[in-house]
């Protein structure tokens, strides 16, 4: 019984090990936008938890460049980070938007 739970342990260990190497993250694309490594099961929700949203944000952006994504769970969110490209994809780029959700959830859960 004590071989069986070290067995346990020890391939727990090498998981979690492989795991933070980058053997089961998510693969980036090439054509995918820029963004933060996403978190299992929560993607990329831990950023929008920070107590100064708009400087993390834009903390990110200085990073990643004005356009970048976020992973919301199983969601990928798009943010645009400067009014030129906000003005563009609402006036000029208006139809490739218009299937968005009106939430950030994507209308998956109720909303009170």
């Amino acid at each position: 019984m004590l071989w069986a739970g070290l067995l346990v342990l020890v391939s727990l260990a090498v998981a979690l090990l492989w795991w933070f190497q980058g053997g089961l993250r998510w693969r980036k694309q090439p054509w995918e936008l820029p963004g933060p490594s996403p978190w299992p099961l929560v993607g990329n929700l831990p950023h929008l938890l920070h107590a100064d949203l708009p400087a993390h944000f834009l903390q990110l952006a200085q990073h990643y460049g004005p356009i970048y994504r976020l992973r919301c769970g199983k969601k990928v969110v798009v943010v645009l980070n400067s009014s030129e490209l906000i003005r563009e994809a609402l006036m000029r780029k208006w139809s490739d938007f218009a299937g968005r959700p009106h939430n950030f959830l994507g209308n998956d859960f109720p909303v009170c």
